[in-house]
């Protein structure tokens, strides 16, 4: 210990290392320390219950902080996206996908992926060309980005409540009476 702080081991600070880079999933940066797939969701909690590597990780994040607040923007707005922000509806009630010039800042970095589908077809006299095209838009998801934020700001705490018959336990005080060998 220096400086009155617990140093991490290196298979604690493999699992920092690794919940950092996976997205804060504490059951995968447990597994990927070498912790057992069986116990890693406990294990990962535990861990991260433990003061001294709490402590790490928020250091950590502080040593890059302008990376960490890039990505936890990016995963705001993954987690804000609404289909409102992307399309637009017609005059005859048909949504039409905006184009990504019209976009607010940061919405694009929600979108997965962009496909577009175009169809041309000839009239059957050969004097009219006709042009349909559809474009869909996947973006990344919602739900992961949400626990991930959730994760992150520490709203999602497993609390563990100890009772007994809906009672609390009370503390138990023990009395340790060495052997005297003048009075047996």
């Amino acid at each position: 210990m220096a400086n009155g702080k617990k140093k991490l081991t290196p298979k604690e600070k493999l699992f920092r290392d690794r919940y950092l880079a996976n997205g804060f999933n504490a059951t995968q940066a447990a597994i990927s320390a070498g912790y057992s797939k069986k116990t890693a969701r406990n294990i990962g909690c535990n861990l991260l219950t433990k003061v001294h590597i709490r402590e790490s990780v928020m250091a950590q994040m502080d040593q890059y902080g302008p990376v960490a607040q890039i990505v936890l923007k990016e995963l705001i707005n993954i987690a804000t996206a609404d289909l409102a922000d992307y399309v637009n509806v017609g005059e005859g009630g048909e949504l039409v996908c905006k184009a990504f010039s019209e976009l607010e800042e940061g919405k694009t970095g929600a979108v997965k992926k962009i496909k577009e589908k175009s169809m041309i077809t000839e009239s059957k006299d050969g004097e009219k060309i006709y042009k349909t095209s559809s474009i869909q838009y996947e973006l990344h998801d919602k739900q992961k980005a949400l626990d991930t934020l959730g994760k992150v700001m520490k709203l999602f705490t497993d609390r563990i409540d100890i009772t007994s018959n809906n009672n609390e336990l009370r503390p138990m005080h023990f009395v340790i009476v060495k052997d005297d060998p003048k009075h047996s």
